[in-house]
């Protein structure tokens, strides 16, 4: 059986290391004054559009909502470097078990994410996005971003090289598909 945790702010909700949120058993008193029992239960998380579980807690009629992965993480793993992020290890923004979470900061999120090439999907690039040949060495980059950080440029540096306003110091040329 897995172990739920009171959520600090929200004293009404607990959530457990497999990602899961639930509202506790209360009771409720009216504007009246007449006051029934409420049964908790399992929330459903809903899926942000960045991919990501979220839940809609509730606290004196104000409604907000919660990245499913944050809660785990607040409720489940310690921080003692007080890291402001929490990074899905296997890259799968649904996993939000504690085995699958860990603190890290905004760097080490995007090496991650880049390293595991979870930041390039081709899913994640802008219609309007470009592929990029480095003809001297047929290497084929996504965009222009994914060429100036392999070639330790500047974004800019190479949009001017393929535009013709900078003196090309790599033969870049735009292609149609890598």
């Amino acid at each position: 059986m897995y172990q739920f945790k009171t959520i600090e702010a929200y004293k009404h909700y607990e959530v457990n290391e497999l990602g899961q949120v639930r509202s506790k058993d209360r009771m409720i008193v009216t504007i009246d004054g007449k006051s029934y029992f409420r049964k908790g239960k399992l929330l459903m998380p809903k899926k942000h559009k960045d991919g990501y579980q979220f839940v809609t807690l509730t606290k004196e009629k104000s409604k907000k909502n919660f990245y499913v992965h944050r809660l785990v993480a607040e409720a489940f793993i310690p921080n003692p470097e007080n890291k402001p992020q929490v990074n899905h290890i296997n890259g799968n923004k649904t996993d939000n078990t504690i085995n699958n979470l860990e603190w890290v900061t905004n760097a080490e999120n995007s090496r991650h994410a880049y390293n595991n090439g979870l930041y390039f999907r081709i899913e994640h690039l802008k219609p309007s996005s470009r592929a990029v040949m480095d003809t001297s060495t047929n290497t084929c980059y996504l965009t222009i971003k994914e060429a100036a950080i392999a070639l330790n440029r500047s974004y800019t540096a190479i949009r001017a090289m393929l535009k013709g306003r900078r003196r090309k110091t790599v033969s870049l040329e735009y292609c149609d598909a890598c």
